[in-house]
């Protein structure tokens, strides 16, 4: 693979989205460091670059994602060549990405399902560079001698989420407030509201999309609308928007809760956040950084799942009593059952459809011995 004199860069593209070398992590991914054990490492030549929908400090998704990287900076001693934040369309990863490849940057990640076509692109423009993408999958033949994806296996957690919500809500009805409608962000729609079936099958939930990671306003009107038609826990497929599923769910009052996604939202609000569904992007990003270190990706799609901490849910906080016993001893027991395979999730091809999650056969989620 490709080396070059590393060093810290800045790269100012099209549209005027500005993107610099980040030296340091901020206080959580210190923590983390050090309940790990991990130690700062003697720099080696090898550079990373990540793009992502979010930003290093949403909350959500981004922050989680640009954490792994940012432990992956700490243990191995890689520099990081940038961080592309609050890139939507595929044109503005291609953009981004060469970019960095142009640079010299070894390894570029893309955090966003629904551009793997900027992932072929890249790599296929830039032999010497190691280009892979998150939360997507693309056909082996398809992909680059470059390129890998890595996808977190997000409908389980989900699916466990909706679980424990249809066990604890009191009206019988659900909501879900996702950012955009395509397989991987889907799968965790549909995800959720088939786990909130396998607990309840007359529960019902209500989906919309918002088609923004970013829009406040627009979640809180969707969070509102479904707190006015009686749903009373909202899961949340979004990004900082999510932000504003929490102002909803405040003025609404007492009884009425948010379960997010991608990464511990419980200090944003702590009133209303009944869990977090968490992805641990925190850990694979990491992974795959420590794999391009030791030239170990293949062309090759990666999988994660709940043996990896995705999809495990957050501890409750001061709502530990909003969540019954019941449904906590259940939910245990069903995060072992998908684990030992008793209880099988749908994967993307199911699941990646709109409508799939309420008309999926229950029967077929339980294994035949």
């Amino acid at each position: 693979m490709h080396r070059s004199l590393r060093g810290c860069i800045a790269i100012v593209a099209a549209g005027a989205l500005a993107f610099g070398a980040v030296a340091c992590g901020d206080d959580e991914s210190d923590a983390a460091a050090e309940t790990t054990g991990a130690t700062a490492a003697a720099a080696v030549d090898f550079s990373v670059a990540v793009l992502s929908p979010g930003s290093a400090s949403d909350g959500s998704w981004g922050q989680a994602t640009t954490e792994g990287v940012d432990a992956a900076s700490e243990e191995f001693g890689v520099t990081i060549d940038g961080k592309g934040e609050n890139l939507l369309t595929p044109e503005e990863y291609t953009q981004q990405g060469t970019a960095f490849a142009k640079s010299g940057t070894d390894l570029i990640l893309m955090a966003n399902g629904s551009v793997p076509q900027s992932v072929t692109k890249v790599a296929t423009d830039f032999p010497d560079a190691t280009v892979c993408g998150a939360a997507m999958t693309i056909p082996e033949a398809e992909l680059p001698a470059n390129a890998c994806t890595y996808d977190p296996e997000q409908q389980e957690g989900a699916f466990s989420a909706g679980y424990l919500a249809a066990l604890t809500s009191k009206s019988g009805k659900l909501g879900v407030v996702a950012g955009f409608a395509f397989p991987a962000l889907t799968r965790q729609v549909e995800g959720f509201t088939l786990g909130a079936r396998y607990a309840n099958p007359d529960i019902e939930v209500k989906q919309v999309y918002i088609n923004s990671w970013t829009d406040v306003a627009a979640a809180k009107a969707a969070g509102a609308a479904q707190y006015a038609d009686g749903v009373d826990i909202i899961f949340s497929a979004t990004d900082s928007a999510t932000q504003g599923l929490f102002a909803a769910a405040q003025e609404k009052g007492e009884g009425n809760y948010v379960i997010a996604s991608y990464f511990d939202s419980n200090a944003q609000a702590p009133d209303v956040v009944l869990t977090s569904v968490l992805y641990n992007l925190q850990g694979v990003n990491k992974e795959m950084v420590s794999k391009a270190v030791k030239d170990e990706i293949e062309p090759t799609n990666y999988t994660f799942g709940l043996d990896f901490g995705v999809g495990e849910l957050a501890p409750f906080y001061d709502l530990e009593s909003v969540v019954p016993e019941e449904a906590k001893t259940k939910s245990e027991a069903l995060v072992a059952a998908i684990k030992d395979g008793s209880v099988v999730v749908p994967d993307t091809t199911v699941l990646g459809t709109t409508g799939a999650g309420a008309k999926y056969d229950l029967a077929k989620l339980e294994a035949t011995p």
